[in-house]
C-alpha cells in the first residue's frame, strides 16, 4: 500500500501537471474578472466573452455567489452561471471559479474565516453543490478557495476565541507574549487551517482541478500568511494588486515599483507552484478604494510587463465589466459602460498580440533566480504592529517600517540594474553546501529567532555574504530585548549593541562619507569583528568573517533614510565594493533612478523586460554580448547605449547560460 506522503506528493505533481497542461501554449495567460449578475441577458454575457476572445484574452475569473445560485424558493439553480461557463467554452476562455458562500449583502470581500460551526456546515454544503456541478466542465481551470484571505486582527467571535484558547493551551506562553505576539501567531496558523479545511473539502469532491488563493494588501497582511505550508495543498498562489487599495505607502510614481515588489513577494511564496496575478486594477474606482484612481493605458502596459517579467503564469484584471448595482457599481471595468473598448483594453490587446507574434520567446519561461535575496520575517511585522503606541514621524518606528526598509533596498537594487529576490526568511533555501557569490540583505528586521540566526550562520560559513542594517535582531520571538541579555545576533555580527539613542526629528548623523542615518543612532561594542565605520570615537558599523563568508552590520536605519537622503544606499554599495562582487547580476547601467527590470530564461535564451515608469526618458548602457531588441517577432540588433522612452517598456533577447 502506498504511504500517505508519497501518495500526496504524486497527487500534487499530477495537479501541477494538469494546471501547466491547460496553460496557453506556454504563453502568459491574460484575462479579467467577468462580472456575472442577475439581470444580464444571454446576449450580453456572450458579447462580453466574445470581446474577451477578440482581444486575445484566454482566462477569466468568476465569483460563484451563493445568493445568485438560489431561486426564489431557495433551491439551487445554476442557470445564470451555466450560461457564463458555456459562453466561455464557445469563446475559448478558461475560468478561475471563486468559491463565494453566502455572506452579508455589503460584504464584497467574502468569508475570510468562519464565525460558527453552523457557518462551517453551510460552507461545506455550498461546496458540495457548486464543486460537484462544475468540476467536469471543460473550461474550469482552478478553484479559488477564498477571495483575499487575511483580516488584520483576531476576530472576537466566540468560535474563533474558543479555538484561540485551545491553541494557547498547547503552548507555554508568557503573559507579555500573549498580549503582543500570540494573537498574530495564532491568526497565521488559523488562516492556514481554514484554507486547508476548504481545500480538503474540495478535494473530496474534485480530485483534479487546481486549487488557488489570491492574497491582498501583501505588504501589510503577509504577516498572516504561511506560504510554505500553503504550498503543500495549493497548486498556485496569486496576488491581488490594486494601487488604490494596497499601495498607500507609495506615491503614484512608485506604483510600478511597488507592484514589482508585490509580485516578487508572492512569486517567492508560491515556492515550487505557479504564481498568478489574480486581481490587477483595470479601471476607475469612484467610492471604493482608499485613493480614487483610473489607470492610464501606459500604466496598464507597465503593470502587464512587470507581471510577465516576474514570472506570472497569468494576469487577471479586476474587472472586465462593471457591476450594475450595489457596492462598486460602475467601477473597475476594463470596458466602458456600453461594454465596448477603452484605451486600456486596447493596450491589453496589443500586448496579447505581441506575445502571440513572439510566442517562441515567451514559451516555457522561468524566472532567473538572483543571487541577491532581501529577506523579511513575519515576527518582525508582528512586533512592529504589537508595539505601536503613537504614529510619530520617527524613521524606523512608524508602522510599516520593517517591510518598507526591505522595499527600499529592493527599489535601489532595481534602479541599479539588479534583479533581487524578496522572500520571507523561511522561503530561502538554507540546505545547500555552497553559497559563494550569494548575498542576503536583512533590513530592519527587528525580531530574529534562534533558528533564523543558526540558518544565517550556516549560510555565511559556506561562503555567503550578509548585509544587515536597521534595528535588526533587537528582540527575540517573545519580545525580550536582546541587547540587555546575550544578544544572539552577535553570533553573526561579532559585536554587541551598547546603546540605541533616539535622535531629535530630522537630525542626521554620519555613518561614513555620504552615508547618513536618522531616527536611531546605535553605538556598538566590538567583540571579534573588524571596525569599518565610526562616528567620532563611537563604533557604528562592523564587518565580521565567519568561515568562508562575511557579515556587514550597520545597526541604523540606512535604507529608510534612503528615501530622504538620495544616494545613501548607492554610497554604501559603492563603499563596500558590491558592484565588483555582483557584477554578473547586472545587464545594464542607467543614468538615473527609476528603472525596473526583470529577467526570464528559456533554455540558453534570456528575456530582459525593462520598464521606465518615470515621466522622463532614461539612457541605459547594456552590459554583455549578443543582445537584441524584440519587436514584431524579429530580434534586431541594438546599440550598446539606448534610450527608453517615458512610461515605456523594451524587451531584450540575449543568449546566455547563467548569471
Amino acid at each position: 500500500m502506498m504511504n500517505n506522503t508519497l501518495y500526496t506528493t504524486l497527487l500534487l505533481l499530477f495537479f501541477q501537471f494538469t494546471l501547466n497542461a491547460q496553460s496557453n501554449n506556454g504563453l502568459p495567460m491574460i484575462g479579467a474578472q467577468m462580472i456575472i449578475e442577475p439581470g444580464q441577458s444571454d446576449e450580453e454575457i456572450d458579447q462580453l466573452f466574445a470581446l474577451m476572445e477578440s482581444t486575445g484574452m484566454t482566462v477569466c475569473r468568476i465569483r460563484m455567489f451563493e445568493s445568485y445560485l438560489k431561486n426564489e424558493k431557495d433551491d439551487w439553480d445554476f442557470t445564470l452561471f451555466d450560461k457564463a461557463f458555456d459562453s466561455a467554452q464557445k469563446h475559448n476562455v478558461k475560468i478561475f471559479a471563486t468559491l463565494f458562500p453566502s455572506t452579508s449583502v455589503d460584504d464584497i470581500g467574502g468569508v475570510k474565516l468562519p464565525s460558527s460551526e453552523e457557518q462551517l456546515l453551510q460552507i461545506e454544503e455550498y461546496m458540495k453543490h457548486v464543486v460537484a456541478h462544475y468540476k467536469s466542465h471543460s473550461q474550469l481551470f482552478a478553484w479559488v478557495l477564498i477571495n483575499e484571505p487575511g483580516v488584520g486582527d483576531l476576530p472576537k467571535d466566540d468560535f474563533t476565541q474558543k479555538r484561540y484558547q485551545e491553541w494557547k493551551s498547547k503552548r507555554s506562553i508568557t503573559a507579555f507574549e500573549e498580549k503582543f505576539m500570540s494573537p498574530q501567531a495564532f491568526l497565521t496558523d488559523y488562516n492556514t487551517w481554514f484554507l486547508n479545511w476548504i481545500a480538503s473539502k474540495v478535494r473530496s469532491i474534485d480530485q483534479k482541478t487546481a486549487l488557488h488563493v489570491n492574497n491582498h494588501m501583501a505588504f501589510q497582511l503577509v504577516r498572516e500568511y504561511d506560504f510554505p505550508k500553503w504550498s503543500e495543498f495549493l497548486n498556485s498562489l496569486g496576488a491581488s494588486a490594486h494601487p488604490s487599495w494596497h499601495y498607500g505607502w507609495f506615491s503614484r510614481e512608485d506604483y510600478t515599483m511597488a507592484f514589482s515588489a508585490n509580485c516578487k513577494l508572492i512569486q517567492s511564496g508560491a515556492i515550487k507552484n505557479n504564481f498568478w496575478i489574480t486581481e490587477l486594477q483595470g479601471g476607475t474606482n469612484i467610492y471604493s478604494g482608499y485613493f480614487p484612481l483610473c489607470p492610464t493605458k501606459e500604466e496598464i502596459s507597465l503593470w502587464l510587463w512587470t507581471g510577465i517579467g516576474t514570472g506570472a503564469e497569468g494576469i487577471i484584471f479586476w474587472s472586465f465589466n462593471s457591476r450594475k448595482s450595489g457596492i462598486e457599481a460602475g467601477e473597475w471595468g476594463l470596458v466602458n459602460y456600453e461594454n465596448g473598448m477603452t484605451d486600456r483594453l486596447e493596450e491589453v490587446q496589443k500586448i496579447n498580440q505581441f506575445l502571440k507574434s513572439n510566442e517562441k520567446f515567451f514559451r516555457d519561461k522561468k524566472v532567473v533566480e538572483s543571487n541577491i535575496s532581501i529577506l523579511y520575517n513575519r515576527e518582525s511585522m508582528w512586533a512592529e504592529k504589537a508595539l505601536q503606541t503613537w504614529q510619530g514621524p520617527t524613521t524606523g518606528r512608524d508602522y510599516g517600517s520593517t517591510m518598507l526598509s526591505s522595499i527600499e533596498f529592493y527599489k535601489f537594487l532595481q534602479n541599479e540594474g539588479y534583479q533581487p529576490n524578496l522572500k520571507e526568511l523561511r522561503e530561502f533555501d538554507f540546505s545547500k553546501n555552497n553559497y559563494d557569490g550569494q548575498l542576503i540583505i536583512l533590513s530592519h528586521q527587528v525580531v530574529m529567532t534562534d533558528q533564523m540566526i543558526k540558518n544565517l550562520r550556516g549560510f555565511i560559513e559556506k561562503g555567503g555574504q550578509v548585509l544587515i542594517d536597521g534595528l535588526t535582531g533587537i528582540y527575540d520571538a517573545q519580545l525580550n530585548f536582546e541587547p540587555t541579555s546575550d544578544f544572539k545576533l552577535q553570533l553573526l555580527t561579532g559585536g554587541e549593541i551598547l546603546e540605541i539613542k533616539h535622535l531629535p526629528s530630522n537630525t542626521q548623523f554620519d555613518i561614513h562619507e555620504n552615508i547618513v542615518s536618522t531616527g536611531f543612532m546605535t553605538e556598538i561594542k566590538n567583540k571579534s569583528a573588524h571596525e569599518i565605520y565610526k562616528n567620532n570615537s563611537k563604533i557604528v558599523g562592523l564587518k565580521n568573517s565567519i568561515g568562508k563568508g562575511t557579515v556587514t552590520w550597520i545597526p541604523s536605519p540606512l535604507a529608510l533614510e534612503n528615501k530622504n537622503s538620495k544616494g545613501n544606499l548607492k554610497n554604501l554599495w559603492d563603499d563596500l565594493e558590491m558592484d565588483q562582487q555582483f557584477a554578473s547580476n547586472k545587464i545594464l547601467e542607467c543614468d538615473k533612478e527609476g528603472l525596473i527590470h526583470h529577467t526570464l530564461k528559456s533554455k540558453n535564451q534570456w528575456l530582459h523586460i525593462i520598464n521606465n515608469p518615470t515621466k522622463t526618458s532614461i539612457d541605459i548602457t547594456l552590459k554583455g554580448a549578443d543582445i537584441k531588441q524584440l519587436n514584431d517577432g524579429v530580434p534586431k540588433k541594438v546599440d550598446q547605449k539606448i534610450k527608453i522612452g517615458v512610461e515605456s517598456t523594451i524587451i531584450l533577447i540575449q543568449k546566455r547560460k547563467s548569471l
